[in-house]
């Protein structure tokens, strides 16, 4: 359960660096953006390794992982 109603969207790469690509937005637009990042990560193998959303509280609540199924917590 979410702590605060406001999510960031967050990009890791291979090597883990790391960053927010969105920040304090609602769940739907949190939702929308890691799927537009998940597609496109197809085309970037050697790159993208997660996208995650977290939650106000900084608690993931959704994680996408190169050759994993995404998991929703």
């Amino acid at each position: 359960m979410a702590d605060r109603q406001e999510f960031s969207v967050w990009e890791i790469l291979t090597d883990g660096t790391h960053w927010p690509v969105e920040r304090f937005v609602d769940a739907k637009r949190a939702v929308s953006m890691a799927h537009v990042l998940a597609d496109s990560a197809r085309g970037r193998p050697d790159q993208v390794a997660r996208i995650i959303i977290t939650d106000g509280g900084g608690h993931t609540v959704f994680e996408w992982k190169r050759g994993e199924r995404v998991t929703i917590q």
